[in-house]
């Protein structure tokens, strides 16, 4: 059994040793200014119909414009924030 787990421990050391560390952190650094550059963070209320408003700054920096798809990720934020502000989404 030992000698299996020692097997096992040394097949991970060779692994790992053979991994581009520098072309893996490469890799991820332009995932991450790519999602960073393509998307918008900020808090909406939802209005009337189910409705969601993008605010004009960020469809502007992202260049979008009406009849556009968009991938929407819903994050609800804790219950009882009715009378908590939202940044102006009027624009």
């Amino acid at each position: 059994m030992a000698d299996e787990h020692t097997r096992n421990v040394l097949n991970l050391i060779t692994a790992l040793a053979q991994i581009k560390w520098k072309d893996l952190q490469n890799t991820l650094r332009d995932v991450v200014v790519t999602f960073f550059n393509q998307t918008a963070i900020y808090k909406a209320r939802i209005q009337k119909g189910g409705r969601i408003k993008i605010p004009e700054e960020e469809r502007s920096t992202l260049g979008l414009k009406e009849g556009d798809v968009v991938q929407v990720i819903i994050i609800p934020l804790k219950e009882g924030l009715e009378n908590e502000t939202v940044d102006d989404v009027s624009n």
